[in-house]
């Protein structure tokens, strides 16, 4: 019974400390795992950009629609020039301050709304917009989408995943999911390698015992053998001499 609550208790700590590495090399990938676009460096994975949504621009309530606290992936297959109003991009914007004022870049994943044109017909540049806002990006001091600073077109998102990865990149989600781990997991490798010797050394200690046992064995057959045999010749002299007597004395 207790040999099987010890075997049930590490099973489910090795599928709970498997959950906790594939959290932190999930944080590790995100963070780590980035290629440059315009100068931005953008966590890319296996040729996807991937960006965190942070606001509800684009959430309309509608199924399928992207949502704040999604983690949405994009690619550059689609070129520039092929880009048409309704497409979904991801484009810089630096116009944007930090908590502290100061300037900072940000992707962006809105709905091209409609092209600039020139007065000779040519396309300059596209006007974007969430489309839950009831705004257009540029009318909120945003930058057009250009050639300089579009990034790639949406193809995909995980629901809900952006939350895990805004908390596994912040100080306390990176000790408790990435740093933690790893120090469980050697700490766990370490007390497994110890257990692995002890019980080596146990069965070394065992096999050595044994191998004793036999040889004293051995050498105790081989003894009483010997000692057999001495006692077997002992009684024979013995009984050649008395038979010898026998012949000596004077007979009647």
């Amino acid at each position: 019974m207790k040999k099987g609550l010890k075997k049930a208790f590490g099973i489910v700590g090795d599928v709970i400390l498997g959950l906790l590495i594939l959290l932190a090399l999930t944080g590790i990938i995100y963070s780590f795992s980035k290629s440059t676009s315009h100068g931005f460096s953008i966590p890319k994975v296996f040729g996807k950009w991937m960006s965190v949504v942070q606001t509800e621009s684009m959430n309309t309530g509608e199924k399928g629609c992207i949502k704040a606290g999604d983690l949405v992936f994009g690619d550059s297959n689609t070129s520039y020039s092929d880009l048409k109003v309704g497409d979904i991009v991801f484009y810089l914007n630096d116009k944007v301050l930090d908590k502290d004022g100061n300037q900072t870049t940000i992707v962006v994943v809105h709905r091209i709304y409609e092209e600039i044109i020139d007065i000779h017909g040519n396309v300059l540049g596209y006007r974007t917009k969430g489309d839950a806002n009831d705004y257009v990006d540029q009318d909120n001091g945003i930058d057009a989408l250009t050639e300089a600073n579009y990034v790639g077109t949406y193809t995909g998102k995980v629901g809900g995943f952006g939350k895990v990865i805004n908390f596994l990149t912040s100080t306390l989600g990176f000790g408790l999911c990435i740093v933690l781990p790893i120090f469980l997991y050697l700490i766990w490798q370490v007390i497994k390698l110890v257990q692995v010797i002890m019980h080596n050394k146990k069965v070394d200690m065992m096999t050595d015992a044994a191998a004793g046992v036999e040889s004293e064995d051995v050498k105790q057959a081989i003894i009483n053998e010997y000692l057999a045999k001495q006692e077997a010749l002992k009684k024979e002299q013995e009984q050649k001499e008395l038979e010898s007597k026998k012949d000596d004395a004077p007979k009647e």
